[in-house]
């Protein structure tokens, strides 16, 4: 998947148009710049930039053939060389066929707008979806993680809200089994979500992070774990919200550091 500038089929096009007004009597000279400039745009079109093109190649290679024709150095030597009847007549017969050819094959070019969903942009949840993450917090989310918000978010974008919801599900619990063993200091192990959260109210971890944490497991946790349930996407798009700031609490929420014992210096508030 790559992202296309639609700008560059409108710049094609100009650039072609503006050859459609030659005449027999011009000077090849006169038309130099827009000859050069849609054989330019043509190469462009030959290697793929914007769209990647299979039936119209060919009438894409016998345009730019006849423009190469005026552009050779013996006809540019000559600055009062006129273009000539049969050269236009050629010139006109080969683009009228590579934009008969071009307009069906683009008609049926597998070309997509994708809508965004809720307050994030297309483009972010598609190249970045980590980004919708403070930078305190991505950097302390694993590669793991990071892959599994980045694929939720491509899911998201294009319409495909339960795989969406297998991915934040992952990255959540991920950060959730490593958020229990940073306050419990022990592994996880095979412990449910539910196991886990219960364990975790017996620590000094803030009691609301829990809370939000609950509020993921009890509305979001059967949809994305039974066959027979399914997430529409404005189900997916709240799942992704509410995982965002569970994780984000998750790692904003760690241990104070503890101070050191057996040290000698005297401590803060005691008399030496």
């Amino acid at each position: 998947m790559r992202r296309i500038n639609a700008y560059e089929i409108y710049t094609l096009a100009e650039s072609l148009k503006e050859i459609e007004g030659f005449e027999a009597t011009d000077k090849v000279f006169d038309w130099l710049l827009p000859l050069a400039m849609a054989r330019i745009h043509l190469q462009d079109l030959l290697i793929g930039n914007p769209v990647p093109i299979t039936i119209t190649r060919q009438a894409a290679l016998d345009l730019q053939n006849t423009i190469n024709t005026w552009l050779s150095g013996e006809v540019l030597a000559d600055q009062k060389s006129i273009l000539g009847v049969i050269q236009v007549a050629n010139l006109k017969s080969s683009l009228a066929t590579f934009n008969t050819v071009l307009n069906a094959e683009l008609a049926n070019l597998d070309t997509y707008w994708v809508e965004p969903k809720g307050i994030y942009s297309t483009n972010d949840l598609i190249e970045s979806a980590e980004n919708t993450f403070s930078e305190k917090v991505r950097e302390k989310l694993t590669s793991e993680t990071r892959l599994d918000i980045n694929e939720a978010g491509r899911c998201l974008a294009f319409d495909l809200p339960t795989a969406a919801a297998f991915h934040i599900w992952r990255a959540a619990e991920r950060e959730l089994r490593a958020y229990y063993q940073t306050w419990l200091g022990k592994p996880a192990g095979k412990k449910d979500w539910s196991k886990l959260l219960q364990e975790l109210k017996d620590t000094p971890a803030d009691p609301k992070v829990n809370g939000v944490l609950d509020h993921l497991w009890s509305l979001h946790r059967n949809p994305t774990m039974h066959p027979e349930d399914s997430l529409n996407l404005d189900d997916a798009v709240g799942l992704f919200g509410i995982a965002n700031s569970a994780i984000s609490a998750m790692k904003n929420d760690a241990p104070a550091p503890q101070p050191e014992t057996g040290s000698d210096e005297p401590q803060l508030g005691q008399s030496s």
